[in-house]
């Protein structure tokens, strides 16, 4: 028996399904609420703003991927494991590429929804070092956190442009790019004086985006954070 689709399911697959005929950031809320046959009221308690319903999308996709890769510990080094996850990943996203490629062509929207977008991808990470049998404390954590979100940024451009199902390009260039940065992906480890640079500007990015966005709601809270 499916699961029961909640108000916060719909409204997410509203956006996704609106996203994919039109531009992102001509989307409004109230068209949104409409796709998901909801008031605007039922829908600001779920959500206050666009950037938390693609917050919530992105951990539903998290958490798909997260499933699909589960089994799949067996793989002897975290290069490989990573690799399957991030491909998980993809497939996951995969039926949301003409809605993703609108979202990301768009202008940017400011300083706080670009920052909330750095905050997704470096939570999306932090989940696939941690599934991967990478993730470390402190500094060496954050460092190779960022050091991956470099990578699947990258490889998601590459995945954003490919058409051919079977992602040859996809998997040839995170494969590439996985390779060059296992030392890091694996022990954390670079010039310190980099490493510093690196966390103090995620630092100073999530400081800002506190201060940028308006105090959601205690539901939106959740689905940004959970990203």
């Amino acid at each position: 028996m499916a699961a029961r689709r909640t108000k916060r399911d719909r409204i997410v697959d509203a956006a996704m399904e609106l996203a994919s005929d039109e531009r992102w950031e001509a989307i409004t809320l109230s068209q949104i609420a409409a796709g998901a046959r909801l008031s605007l009221a039922d829908l600001r308690r779920e959500f206050s703003s666009r950037t938390h319903i693609l917050s919530a999308f992105f951990a539903r996709i998290d958490a798909e991927m997260l499933a699909a890769a589960s089994g799949q510990e067996d793989e002897p080094a975290i290069r490989d494991r990573l690799f399957d996850l991030i491909m998980c990943r993809f497939d996951a996203l995969g039926p949301f590429k003409p809605a993703l490629r609108n979202i990301a062509s768009g202008p940017a929207t400011g300083p706080a929804a670009a920052l909330a977008g750095l905050r997704r991808v470096l939570q999306s990470q932090r989940w696939i070092l941690d599934a991967a049998g990478g993730a470390a404390p402190g500094l060496r954590g954050q460092v190779k956190t960022c050091g991956l979100a470099a990578i699947y940024l990258d490889v998601f451009s590459v995945w954003l442009d490919e058409d051919d199902p079977g992602l040859p390009r996809t998997m040839a260039r995170l494969d590439r790019q996985l390779r060059r940065g296992e030392w890091l992906l694996e022990r954390g480890e670079m010039p310190i004086s980099l490493a510093g640079n690196l966390v103090c500007a995620i630092t100073r990015c999530a400081r800002r985006a506190r201060e940028a966005d308006p105090a959601p709601s205690h539901a939106a809270t959740g689905a940004a954070g959970d990203a």
